[in-house]
């Protein structure tokens, strides 16, 4: 079993990584970036995401 620690720094990547979610579904409503930003930007979070993800899953 998990300590409450480990539990806690697993609940803050979920946090994170629902953050990056969010940051990724506002790229659409953001004016001023061209579409090469706006998929350069999505790449980057896409990128964290997966990061995230690794992290919660080798926990």
């Amino acid at each position: 079993m998990q300590s409450k620690e480990e539990i806690k720094e697993m609940a803050q990547t979920f946090r994170e990584a629902a953050d990056i979610l969010d940051e990724i579904a506002e790229l659409d409503d953001k004016e001023g970036m061209t579409r090469e930003e706006r998929k350069e930007k999505e790449e980057e979070l896409s990128a964290r995401f997966l990061l995230k993800m690794i992290k919660i899953q080798q926990a």
